[in-house]
């Protein structure tokens, strides 16, 4: 007597065993997609001042350090950028910062320049009278309202601008004391120190945050 061979499987059947094959071992929630964390985008407005008596010429900011800041408290690595450079009037520079850890995200801390490079240059004319304005700032914290979340595997839109329009705001530029060396009015950390003191309050008060 014959034996009865096995009925071969049909096209259905082959077709549930590949699906199961390639399923193996992939049981639970598919994962999170992954954002791009916390994108940061940097500008300063077009080069303008308030001062009657000042034609700003250009202005430029470098931004040695800067650092999202959430409900975690500052001081998170992962939350940190590089150092970027923006002009007056240009298109907003990004800086990604990916680690940046979930959390309500309200401030931002950065300091313009460091020991090799300047943070704020501006230059321009007072009268007939060359000027020139280099000076270091060091931990500006800017905030947003409201704040905004970064979830898991999420992306967090940030955008500070800072606006040179009030740099000069109560600084009498008569009082600055120059060289004689055809180079007119230099304002730095040496070269008419309080008046660059009073430039850099008014900077840290330019600046804006968004949080979205």
């Amino acid at each position: 007597m014959r034996s009865r061979s096995s009925p071969r499987p049909t096209s259905f059947a082959w077709l549930a065993l590949a699906v199961g094959v390639a399923c193996a071992g992939c049981g639970g929630a598919p994962p999170l997609a992954t954002g791009d964390g916390v994108l940061l985008d940097v500008s300063l407005a077009s080069v303008r001042t308030r001062a009657p008596d000042v034609a700003a010429a250009t202005a430029s900011l470098y931004v040695a350090s800067v650092e999202a800041i959430s409900d975690r408290g500052a001081g998170e690595a992962r939350a940190r950028a590089s150092a970027l450079s923006v002009d007056a009037g240009s298109e907003p520079v990004r800086a990604k910062i990916p680690a940046a850890p979930p959390g309500l995200y309200s401030a931002v801390a950065l300091s313009l320049g460091d020991d090799a490079r300047t943070g704020l240059h501006l230059t321009g004319t007072r009268g007939s009278e060359p000027l020139e304005i280099d000076l270091r700032l060091d931990a500006v914290v800017v905030r947003c309202a409201p704040p905004a979340r970064l979830a898991a595997g999420g992306t967090l839109h940030l955008t500070l601008t800072a606006d040179p329009v009030g740099w000069l705001d109560g600084v009498d530029l008569s009082k600055a004391v120059t060289d004689g060396d055809e180079r007119g009015i230099l304002i730095n950390h040496e070269d008419n120190a309080g008046l660059g003191e009073q430039i850099l309050a008014n900077v840290a008060r330019s600046f804006s945050l968004g949080c979205e």
